[in-house]
């Protein structure tokens, strides 16, 4: 439906001219080489899901070579597996310096519009370059389809992934040809890989993917305004590629004999002009419609006049007889109608003025389309592929990698040493304070001493103080039975003294000397003799007994004491305070520091090993880190960020937290020496407490006055 202040269906421009022929290509040998050049490399025979890819590429490049031509059937699974393919060769050639060049495979493409003529080039960037040509092919055939069945969505979104894989191919040519020592000649390319080539496809695919757009906001009702914009960024984009394109090379180049199309015609570059005038008439067009909305009749129909135009000159682009030119054509004389229909209406019913074409605003483009690149996303089963040679990489990332696994190493190894000397530095420090086991006097401040236990025991062994009273009362009892036999026998001695000084006065001739020379005088007198030693010895003997008895009577509160059992005798300590030793607030202080330094030297030895067990060894470093690196271009980025700093992250990590623990560490032993020098204090007053040492020496005496008493007095011998 149209008229003149209305909107109309834009038929699509896609058709057979836009698509692009594929390149073709011969045999290539890469599984061989790769696995060769694999074992070469590490040494080893290639593990199996090394060998397992390498077959696959062969068999993807084998079945991809064998496409010919496109078609609705194979088109998008070409273009798939096209991409999966580059993408494939991406990761693979990450891998290996200059693209894979020591791998010795030479790739041989033809062109894509003169099939006869081939490059032959010994890297994976070339195949990669060819291969892309051939997937944005593809995907160009794909949104041909998509246009034919109506999916706008569909084509536009793949028109710009084809317009990524040129932009990717000429990014991937430029650096390749260009600087004093190109890896390509530019000469040796062929004209359908060429920068400026590569260029107007792009443009090409991008102008007819915002043509596709705007098909897709015409049929969403989108505002006039806004569809002229669009048409008209097409327009811009489709004369960016013409105007590429037809440079005396290139004109040249699509219209000789043996091209894509009809030999000698430059049918190619009529319809991409055709393509440009229609843009841009459509781009007035919209414009006026939106004018006509805006009650802007005398613009309304300027810009009409202006498409009509501009459609004319697209349908006299065209090749003759072409599908496109009846197309356009009919276009031309309906929207030719359109206009005389607009001006009629102006003229007689709303007699706007009708300015000039060069008076009229410039429309404002407006970009809705850029190139989806192939890199944009790899799928699971690409990064498989691209895990399955883990031990290839560059010379520059292994040697990264190489250097973050010795510095791993080594700070671990540096890490264990630390900490085996912070520990004996910690051990040390603790025994010049004789901890732990000066804490043991808390246990000894409970108990009493071993050399005072053993006397206590050696006392009770005895018998105790009735022992020692059964001794003394033996003692005395003895004692008042010699006193009297004593007393007897001097009374006896008495009475003969008596009778011999009577004797001597009753004869005065007998003398004393005379009296002890007679035979019976002589007992009496070795008696008398005797029993004097004996009164001597007694005497003796009753001293003694006196001393021992006011001893005993001394030290019998002392003694009787001793009776209690150990624990009863212990529990009597007097303690200063009248609390233990091990109750003061500084021990349980030192012993929650002593926990506390030992927790730590476990937390610390956990640290160590957690890293060590972390670390990888030098072949998960080359697959992990090296895949990262390869992320990043193969070398870690020199400000110290990217993967090599976020793999070595975690150790440093674990020095910072080990630094943490030391830091902790020396405020424990810190504390731990402010909390001795209190419990020093605190124990030697509680060790020369008066009362403590008191009664300890109460002990000590009964103990030692026990034991003395059943053996007597050794003053004068033999008491």
């Amino acid at each position: 439906p149209s008229d003149a202040a209305g909107t109309r269906d834009f038929p699509p421009l896609m058709s057979a001219s836009i698509i692009l022929p594929l390149k073709g290509t011969k045999p290539a040998e890469l599984s061989n080489a790769l696995l060769s050049y694999y074992a070469d490399v590490t040494k080893s025979r290639p593990p199996e899901a090394a060998a397992a890819a390498a077959r696959t590429l062969d068999q993807v490049r084998e079945r991809l070579s064998s496409i010919k031509a496109l078609s609705d059937t194979t088109a998008d699974a070409a273009a798939t597996e096209l991409l999966a393919y580059e993408r494939q060769l991406a990761a693979l050639a990450r891998r290996l310096d200059n693209a894979g060049a020591a791998l010795n495979v030479r790739f041989i493409w033809r062109d894509a519009f003169r099939p006869k003529q081939k490059v032959e080039k010994g890297d994976l960037d070339w195949e990669r370059v060819c291969t892309l040509f051939n997937a944005a092919a593809a995907l160009g055939y794909a949104a041909s389809r998509a246009f034919r069945r109506g999916a706008q969505a569909d084509a536009f979104k793949q028109l710009q992934r084809a317009a990524g894989c040129f932009a990717a191919a000429h990014d991937m040519v430029r650096p390749a040809i260009w600087g004093l020592d190109p890896r390509w000649e530019p000469a040796s390319l062929s004209p359908d890989l060429g920068l400026e080539m590569l260029s107007a496809l792009r443009d090409l695919m991008l102008a007819q993917a915002q043509h596709a757009f705007h098909q897709k906001a015409v049929d969403e009702g989108t505002s006039p305004s806004v569809r002229a914009k669009l048409a008209e960024q097409a327009a811009l984009l489709f004369g960016a590629a013409l105007r590429t394109l037809d440079s005396q090379e290139l004109r040249d180049y699509v219209t000789e004999e043996g091209s894509l199309f009809k030999p000698a015609d430059d049918s190619w570059l009529r319809r991409l002009r055709a393509a440009e005038a229609r843009a841009r008439a459509i781009a007035q067009e919209e414009a006026a419609a939106a004018a006509a909305a805006d009650s802007s009749y005398g613009a309304q129909v300027a810009r009409l006049r202006l498409a009509s135009e501009l459609m004319r000159r697209a349908a006299a682009a065209a090749p003759d007889g072409s599908p496109e030119r009846r197309s356009l054509e009919d276009e031309s004389s309906s929207l030719s109608q359109r206009t005389r229909q607009a001006e009629q209406d102006n003229a007689t019913i709303y007699q706007d003025p009708v300015p000039s074409a060069g008076a009229l605003p410039r429309l404002e483009p407006k970009l809705f389309v850029k190139p989806i690149r192939p890199e944009d996303g790899l799928s699971s089963a690409q990064a498989a592929y691209a895990d399955a040679f883990p031990a290839l990489l560059p010379a520059a990332t292994a040697a990264a990698v190489t250097q973050f696994h010795g510095e791993v190493h080594a700070k671990l190894h540096d890490l264990s040493t630390r900490t085996t000397s912070d520990a004996e530095k910690a051990q040390k420090a603790l025994a010049e304070l004789e901890l732990p086991q000066a804490l043991e006097a808390c246990e000894a401040d409970k108990r009493l001493p071993a050399r005072l236990v053993r006397a206590i025991a050696k006392a009770q062994a005895t018998g105790g103080v009735g022992v020692l009273e059964e001794l003394l009362s033996a003692c005395t009892a003895l004692e008042k039975e010699a006193v009297g036999a004593a007393t007897m026998a001097n009374e006896v001695l008495k009475a003969e003294e008596e009778k011999d000084a009577a004797l001597l006065s009753d004869e005065p001739r007998l003398t004393r000397p005379l009296l002890h020379a007679l035979k019976t005088t002589q007992p009496l007198v070795i008696t008398r003799s005797q029993l004097d030693t004996n009164r001597e010895r007694l005497e003796t003997a009753l001293e003694v007994t006196a001393k021992l008895r006011s001893r005993h009577e001394s030290s019998l509160r002392e003694m009787g004491g001793l009776d209690a059992p150990l624990e009863e005798l212990e529990a009597r300590l007097p303690h200063l305070d009248g609390t233990p030793l091990e109750a003061e607030p500084c021990v349980e202080a030192l012993r929650a520091l002593l926990d506390q330094l030992e927790q730590l030297k476990a937390e610390a030895a956990a640290k160590v090993e957690a890293g060590r067990i972390r670390a990888p060894s030098r072949a998960e470093a080359l697959a992990e880190l090296g895949a990262a690196l390869l992320c990043e271009g193969g070398s870690p980025p020199a400000d110290g960020s990217g993967a090599a700093a976020a793999a070595m992250a975690p150790f440093d990590q674990v020095v910072s937290e080990y630094d943490a623990l030391q830091r902790r560490r020396e405020a424990l032993l810190a504390a731990v020496a402010e909390q001795h020098a209190l419990f020093v204090v605190a124990r030697h007053a509680e060790e020369n407490y008066a009362e403590r040492q008191e009664y300890l020496g109460s002990l000590s005496h009964g103990a030692d006055e026990m034991c003395a008493g059943p053996r007597g007095d050794a003053d004068p011998p033999g008491w």
